[in-house]
């Protein structure tokens, strides 16, 4: 789903929805300086973020029949910010990741008894190779303040 950082242009109350388990959630129609439009719900009436201009941490959770749904947060102080799109391209890193490593697996299959061991031992560093940066990908994916 698409976030980011970006500024409060205008926040208005609409409503209040009492879920099951008894408390009040006041919802909020939001218009980010980024063009998105949508809704979030608040604890309070008149939330943190009220404010025209609030630096916001903003998530587009979905959609509904009212619009875009928003998770509203603050902007972490010196972490790193979110960027369009961050939460997917991580996932395609692992899956892309997970698919080398699969490959590199698969690739040792098609090697067969009958080869001279001059190409055994050559393909066999090579998937050493292979491994090493691979898992050193992966690490890098997990850590990307140690890359």
């Amino acid at each position: 789903m698409q976030s980011g950082l970006t500024k409060i242009v205008s926040c208005q109350g609409n409503g209040v929805w009492n879920p099951p388990d008894g408390s009040t959630l006041y919802k909020q129609e939001i218009t980010l300086e980024n063009g998105v439009v949508g809704q979030c719900y608040s604890q309070a009436p008149e939330p943190w973020f009220k404010a025209a201009g609030t630096e916001v941490v903003y998530e587009i959770t979905g959609d509904s029949a009212y619009g875009k749904k928003l998770r509203i947060k603050r902007p972490s102080v010196g972490g790193p910010m979110p960027t369009q799109g961050s939460g997917s391209d991580k996932r395609g890193e692992s899956i892309k990741v997970q698919w080398a490593i699969k490959a590199a697996i698969a690739a040792t299959d098609t090697i067969s008894v009958e080869s001279d061991f001059e190409y055994l031992k050559t393909y066999s560093q090579q998937i050493g190779q292979l491994a090493r940066l691979l898992m050193a990908e992966h690490e890098m994916t997990l850590n990307p303040e140690h890359g």
